[in-house]
């Protein structure tokens, strides 16, 4: 206990005896340090967001069966008929690709938590998107000619705009069209308590009913594409920033070693080992990487908690939200700064290495 004593003074020592080469490392470690908190929870910020605002919208599983989805199985929230299809929706002398659902009464009742301003439709009436209103200058109570079947025989109507609903993703909202229908053709749309659990229901549904079904990943490779990619992102940056503070330790601590070779001579003298010398300049390294972490942790915390509170805007037809989303996961904070740590001890090990090999006799030999 007091040769660690003793080292962690002489580590101190070390590191303080010259604030500008242990500020300048600090600052290094806490600049990336924050700059990796704030990128991390920016990014799962945008993967969580979008997965709440999908998830919370598009249905989980997607039946195509004649035969209802059994509806206490477990996980299962909601089961109503839901009708998907292409159509052009215009207003004067402008129009607009639409994808059309056609929900029955329970559908319409369940969508009715995402409408802004206005009412759910009924009969020859129609729920818009927010960003489809905007692009074609729509209110409630406006007619609208909607044509139905692309693909198959036209069939066109007038119909009254009887809201706008807002999903929190700009591709739907951009294009989405909500309407009353009784039909009994289209898909069974499930909701789940837990739409991560949708595989596992889809293969316990599988045994149970005939027909095809759909998972909303499946149906939205894209947006599961997208949260991979990011997750990508998250890591790549993180080892970036991480070698980047561990060159700066590295360096830091070697210009240590370096000046203080006559130190290093005097304390071999009096009889301390090699290993114990490398161990004191390795924990001279983990001093400045505390409180590197520690400066890090701090602004990393206060950037966040500003973001979060401005409300950084972004534009929402490219980034499918409003504004910059954050989301602080303990975890993601834990894992980083242990992955930090880890690295920076290695990165010290060869300039501590170093301070262990000086032969006293060389350094000395002129006094």
């Amino acid at each position: 206990m007091r040769k660690i004593i003793l080292a962690w003074k002489l580590a101190k020592s070390f590191a303080l005896k010259e604030k500008k080469h242990f500020i300048i490392p600090v600052i290094a470690i806490g600049i990336g340090f924050a700059g990796l908190i704030v990128i991390i929870s920016v990014i799962h910020g945008f993967d969580a967001l979008l997965l709440d605002s999908l998830t919370g919208f598009f249905p989980h599983l997607l039946v195509d069966s004649t035969s209802k989805p059994v509806e206490d199985l477990e996980g299962i929230s909601r089961v109503f008929r839901m009708e998907l299809s292409e159509g052009i929706l215009s207003f004067n002398k402008d129009f607009k690709g639409v994808i059309i659902y056609g929900a029955d009464d329970e559908g319409i009742d369940f969508f009715t938590r995402f409408v802004l301003s206005g009412t759910s439709p009924k009969r020859d009436e129609i729920l818009i998107g927010k960003a489809l209103s905007e692009s074609l200058e729509l209110e409630p109570g406006d007619m609208v000619q909607i044509t139905q079947g692309i693909l198959s025989p036209l069939f066109s109507r007038k119909v009254k705009v009887s809201g706008i609903l807002k999903t929190g993703v700009y591709q739907f909202d951009s294009n989405i069209c909500i309407v009353n229908s009784e039909d009994n053709s289209g898909f069974w749309a499930i909701y789940l308590h837990d739409p991560r659990q949708a595989k596992k229901v889809k293969e316990r549904l599988s045994g149970e009913i005939s027909g095809n079904i759909y998972t909303w990943t499946e149906l939205n490779e894209g947006f599961a594409k997208a949260v991979k990619v990011d997750e990508l992102f998250a890591l790549i940056i993180t080892v970036f920033v991480v070698l980047l503070s561990g060159f700066g330790v590295m360096n830091a601590i070697l210009y240590s070693v370096l000046t203080r070779r006559h130190e290093i001579g005097i304390l071999s003298s009096l009889g301390l080992s090699p290993g114990y010398i490398a161990f004191v300049f390795w924990m001279q390294a983990i001093i400045v990487c505390i409180v590197g972490l520690l400066v890090g942790t701090v602004t990393g915390g206060i950037s966040l908690f500003f973001i979060s509170r401005v409300k950084v805007p972004l534009p929402e037809d490219v980034f499918y939200t409003t504004f910059l989303p954050v989301k602080v996961s303990l975890a993601d904070f834990l894992i980083a700064l242990a992955f930090e740590l880890l690295l920076i001890t290695i990165f010290s090990l060869f300039p501590s290495r170093h301070a262990g090999k000086i032969d006293p006799m060389e350094v000395l030999k002129y006094e």
